[in-house]
Protein backbone atom coordinates (compact mmCIF):
# COMPACT_ATOMS: atom_id res chain seq x y z
CA UNK A 1 0.00 0.00 0.00
CA UNK A 2 3.15 2.37 -0.01
CA UNK A 3 2.82 3.33 -3.87
CA UNK A 4 0.88 6.66 -4.23
CA UNK A 5 -1.29 5.34 -7.30
CA UNK A 6 -2.43 2.06 -4.76
CA UNK A 7 -6.43 2.25 -4.13
CA UNK A 8 -7.86 -0.84 -1.86
CA UNK A 9 -11.43 -1.95 -3.57
CA UNK A 10 -13.49 -4.25 -1.66
CA UNK A 11 -15.51 -5.74 -3.94
CA UNK A 12 -18.80 -8.56 -4.16
CA UNK A 13 -22.43 -8.94 -5.47
CA UNK A 14 -24.33 -7.04 -3.49
CA UNK A 15 -24.88 -8.78 -0.13
CA UNK A 16 -21.85 -10.61 -0.09
CA UNK A 17 -19.92 -8.98 2.88
CA UNK A 18 -18.44 -5.94 1.28
CA UNK A 19 -19.77 -3.50 4.24
CA UNK A 20 -18.24 -6.06 7.03
CA UNK A 21 -14.91 -6.25 5.28
CA UNK A 22 -14.95 -1.99 5.14
CA UNK A 23 -15.70 -1.48 8.50
CA UNK A 24 -12.78 -4.52 9.02
CA UNK A 25 -10.28 -2.34 6.65
CA UNK A 26 -11.37 1.09 9.06
CA UNK A 27 -10.32 -1.15 12.02
CA UNK A 28 -6.84 -1.98 10.65
CA UNK A 29 -6.63 2.09 10.11
CA UNK A 30 -6.92 2.04 6.61
CA UNK A 31 -8.73 5.40 5.62
CA UNK A 32 -12.30 4.88 4.00
CA UNK A 33 -13.39 6.86 1.28
CA UNK A 34 -17.06 7.13 2.03
CA UNK A 35 -19.74 10.16 2.09
CA UNK A 36 -22.05 8.10 4.20
CA UNK A 37 -25.22 9.19 1.93
CA UNK A 38 -26.80 6.06 3.04
CA UNK A 39 -27.44 5.26 6.32
CA UNK A 40 -27.42 2.29 8.25
CA UNK A 41 -30.41 0.39 8.48
CA UNK A 42 -32.06 -2.92 9.74
CA UNK A 43 -30.20 -4.31 6.57
CA UNK A 44 -26.47 -3.11 7.39
CA UNK A 45 -27.20 -1.55 11.06
CA UNK A 46 -22.97 -0.92 11.15
CA UNK A 47 -23.59 1.01 7.66
CA UNK A 48 -23.15 0.77 4.02
CA UNK A 49 -19.58 2.34 4.05
CA UNK A 50 -20.28 3.25 0.40
CA UNK A 51 -19.25 6.36 -1.70
CA UNK A 52 -22.39 7.72 -4.26
CA UNK A 53 -20.24 8.82 -6.91
CA UNK A 54 -18.80 5.07 -7.51
CA UNK A 55 -22.03 4.35 -9.14
CA UNK A 56 -21.34 6.42 -11.77
CA UNK A 57 -17.71 5.07 -12.51
CA UNK A 58 -19.15 4.55 -16.11
CA UNK A 59 -19.49 8.10 -17.08
CA UNK A 60 -17.57 9.79 -14.66
CA UNK A 61 -14.35 8.56 -12.89
CA UNK A 62 -12.96 11.88 -11.73
CA UNK A 63 -13.81 10.50 -7.85
CA UNK A 64 -10.76 8.45 -8.32
CA UNK A 65 -8.42 11.23 -7.46
CA UNK A 66 -9.17 10.95 -4.03
CA UNK A 67 -8.94 7.45 -3.81
CA UNK A 68 -4.91 6.61 -3.67
CA UNK A 69 -4.43 5.39 -0.30
CA UNK A 70 -8.00 4.78 0.42
CA UNK A 71 -10.39 1.74 0.55
CA UNK A 72 -13.39 2.13 -0.98
CA UNK A 73 -16.50 -0.37 -2.01
CA UNK A 74 -16.95 -0.37 -5.52
CA UNK A 75 -19.26 -3.52 -6.91
CA UNK A 76 -18.59 -6.01 -8.92
CA UNK A 77 -19.76 -4.64 -11.99
CA UNK A 78 -17.85 -1.71 -11.92
CA UNK A 79 -14.76 -3.37 -11.85
CA UNK A 80 -14.55 -2.79 -15.53
CA UNK A 81 -14.48 0.33 -15.53
CA UNK A 82 -11.65 1.40 -13.28
CA UNK A 83 -9.06 2.78 -15.58
CA UNK A 84 -5.30 1.44 -15.52
CA UNK A 85 -3.59 4.23 -14.65
CA UNK A 86 -4.17 3.20 -10.92
CA UNK A 87 -3.14 -0.24 -9.17
CA UNK A 88 -5.92 -1.20 -7.43
CA UNK A 89 -5.51 -4.27 -4.32
CA UNK A 90 -8.98 -5.75 -4.76
CA UNK A 91 -10.55 -8.07 -1.95
CA UNK A 92 -13.62 -9.61 -3.79
CA UNK A 93 -15.80 -11.05 -1.27
CA UNK A 94 -17.84 -14.12 -1.84
CA UNK A 95 -21.02 -15.87 -0.17
CA UNK A 96 -23.28 -18.08 -1.38
CA UNK A 97 -25.65 -17.22 -4.12
CA UNK A 98 -28.57 -19.23 -2.39
CA UNK A 99 -27.91 -16.60 0.99
CA UNK A 100 -27.16 -13.28 -1.16
CA UNK A 101 -30.50 -14.22 -3.17
CA UNK A 102 -31.81 -15.05 0.58
CA UNK A 103 -30.58 -11.53 2.10
CA UNK A 104 -31.35 -9.33 -1.15
CA UNK A 105 -35.24 -10.54 -0.73
CA UNK A 106 -35.43 -9.88 2.94
CA UNK A 107 -33.80 -6.43 2.62
CA UNK A 108 -36.33 -5.29 -0.13
CA UNK A 109 -38.93 -6.71 2.20
CA UNK A 110 -37.94 -4.75 4.84
CA UNK A 111 -38.09 -1.44 2.14
CA UNK A 112 -41.40 -2.77 1.14
CA UNK A 113 -40.22 -3.03 -2.26
CA UNK A 114 -40.98 -6.11 -4.15
CA UNK A 115 -38.27 -8.69 -4.88
CA UNK A 116 -37.17 -8.99 -8.57
CA UNK A 117 -40.10 -10.72 -10.94
CA UNK A 118 -36.98 -13.57 -11.85
CA UNK A 119 -37.21 -16.80 -10.61
CA UNK A 120 -34.73 -17.38 -7.71
CA UNK A 121 -32.57 -20.19 -9.58
CA UNK A 122 -32.27 -17.98 -12.57
CA UNK A 123 -31.12 -15.10 -10.46
CA UNK A 124 -28.73 -17.28 -8.38
CA UNK A 125 -27.36 -18.67 -12.15
CA UNK A 126 -27.12 -14.98 -13.04
CA UNK A 127 -25.21 -14.11 -10.00
CA UNK A 128 -22.85 -17.06 -9.79
CA UNK A 129 -21.77 -16.35 -13.62
CA UNK A 130 -21.55 -12.72 -12.65
CA UNK A 131 -19.17 -13.87 -10.17
CA UNK A 132 -17.17 -16.06 -12.39
CA UNK A 133 -16.60 -13.36 -14.71
CA UNK A 134 -15.40 -11.18 -11.78
CA UNK A 135 -12.80 -13.29 -11.52
CA UNK A 136 -11.54 -13.71 -14.78
CA UNK A 137 -11.23 -10.06 -15.19
CA UNK A 138 -9.29 -9.58 -11.86
CA UNK A 139 -7.31 -12.50 -13.04
CA UNK A 140 -6.65 -10.55 -16.40
CA UNK A 141 -5.91 -7.37 -15.71
CA UNK A 142 -2.30 -6.45 -14.86
CA UNK A 143 -3.86 -3.58 -12.69
CA UNK A 144 -5.49 -5.62 -10.28
CA UNK A 145 -3.99 -7.72 -7.20
CA UNK A 146 -6.99 -9.51 -5.63
CA UNK A 147 -7.92 -11.72 -3.13
CA UNK A 148 -11.05 -13.79 -2.42
CA UNK A 149 -12.31 -13.73 1.07
CA UNK A 150 -15.56 -16.45 1.59
CA UNK A 151 -18.08 -14.27 4.02
CA UNK A 152 -19.28 -17.97 6.00
CA UNK A 153 -15.74 -18.31 6.71
CA UNK A 154 -14.66 -14.70 8.00
CA UNK A 155 -17.76 -14.66 9.67
CA UNK A 156 -17.43 -18.39 11.56
CA UNK A 157 -14.07 -18.79 12.23
CA UNK A 158 -12.67 -15.39 11.12
CA UNK A 159 -8.87 -15.38 12.04
CA UNK A 160 -7.17 -17.19 8.49
CA UNK A 161 -9.68 -14.70 6.79
CA UNK A 162 -8.11 -11.63 8.53
CA UNK A 163 -4.73 -13.24 8.85
CA UNK A 164 -4.52 -13.39 4.57
CA UNK A 165 -6.15 -9.78 4.52
CA UNK A 166 -3.36 -8.43 6.83
CA UNK A 167 -0.55 -10.27 4.72
CA UNK A 168 -2.19 -8.88 1.57
CA UNK A 169 -2.21 -5.67 2.46
CA UNK A 170 0.91 -5.48 4.20
CA UNK A 171 -0.84 -4.17 7.28
CA UNK A 172 0.41 -3.39 10.88
CA UNK A 173 -2.66 -4.83 12.67
CA UNK A 174 -3.63 -7.45 14.80
CA UNK A 175 -6.02 -10.36 13.85
CA UNK A 176 -7.75 -10.31 17.35
CA UNK A 177 -8.39 -6.36 16.71
CA UNK A 178 -9.92 -6.48 13.16
CA UNK A 179 -12.04 -9.39 14.24
CA UNK A 180 -14.22 -7.26 16.66
CA UNK A 181 -15.52 -5.49 13.91
CA UNK A 182 -17.44 -9.14 13.19
CA UNK A 183 -20.28 -9.33 14.98
CA UNK A 184 -21.98 -13.25 14.50
CA UNK A 185 -25.59 -12.13 15.21
CA UNK A 186 -25.70 -10.29 11.58
CA UNK A 187 -25.03 -13.16 9.30
CA UNK A 188 -29.05 -14.13 9.67
CA UNK A 189 -29.05 -15.48 5.88
CA UNK A 190 -27.36 -19.24 6.31
CA UNK A 191 -27.42 -21.95 4.16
Amino acid sequence: MQDRKTIVVVSGIPRSGTSLMMSILGQAGIPLLTDDARAPDDSNPRGYFELAAVRKTNEDSAWLEQAPGQAVKVIHRLLPALPDEYHYRVILMHRPVEEVVQSQDRMLARLGADPTDLPTDRVQAIFKEQHAQTRILLENGAHFEWIEIAYPTLIQAPEAEIERVIRFLELEAEVHDLATAIDDRLYRERL
